[in-house]
């Protein structure tokens, strides 16, 4: 039968990962121009606004000098679009003398690979400049969720009527609390595990085995297979 993994935690699951993803802060800097005529000293004073923005944003987190990535880019557009294209930059030399070659080469190809088509003789405008600051968390691992699991006190099972497919047919089914459940026990369908942030239905016919981890692995009858 086909293995279904219902992980510890289901319903704070995707706020897990949210809380354990890489930190990242953005800023925007409105820097409105024609590529081929950038002021220089402009262009410098955009970029120290930025710098200085995420080195105090930085300190705000508490985070050590060189412990997060300052990632540069400039949102470009042929002129009279609309839309611009973020493209990666190490600071304000490669906006000097109407921009680098390899960042108009790299626009141009960021722009076909979006749109399907590119302009490389058209002029180039820059609408801001971006400044991405990124980390890695204290604790970015997993290693939690292959932990060997111990169960809380188990709760009294109960038993409630439960409507599968049938609205007229309601099925007595075992009502079970899931952080009580050791490692090694097995559910049969049809039950119900409840739990604080989520509820698991398990159908008549599905079997249900808590891991040594505390994951729930659901063989489920009636889905084809070899």
């Amino acid at each position: 039968l086909p293995i279904f993994v219902i992980p510890r935690y289901p319903g704070n699951f995707s706020a897990l990962g949210m809380l354990l993803a890489p930190w990242r802060q953005d800023f925007v800097q409105t820097f409105v121009g024609d590529l081929a005529h950038i002021d220089a000293v402009a262009a410098r004073a955009a970029f120290d606004t930025l710098h200085s923005a995420g080195s105090a944003r930085i300190a705000e987190e508490g985070l050590a000098d060189g412990e997060a990535d300052f990632q540069f880019a400039a949102d470009l557009r042929y002129r009279g679009q609309e839309h611009t294209i973020p493209v990666p930059i190490a600071g304000p030399d490669d906006l000097a003398g109407g921009g680098s070659g390899a960042l108009r080469e790299a626009f141009d190809k960021l722009h076909d690979r979006r749109y399907g088509h590119a302009a490389p003789d058209e002029s180039i405008q820059i609408v801001n400049l971006r400044l991405i600051l990124r980390a890695t968390v204290a604790d970015t691992s997993f290693d939690w969720m292959s932990a060997s699991y111990e169960p809380e006190d188990a709760r009294p099972e109960e038993t409630r009527d439960v409507i599968f497919d049938d609205a007229t047919a309601p099925v007595a089914s075992r009502i079970l609390w899931r952080p009580g459940l050791a490692p090694g026990t097995v559910v049969e369908g049809p039950a119900v595990i409840e739990e604080p942030n989520s509820t698991i239905l398990i159908y008549p016919g599905d079997v249900a085995t808590v891991t040594e981890q505390g994951h729930l692995d659901i063989a489920v009858a009636g889905v084809g297979g070899d």
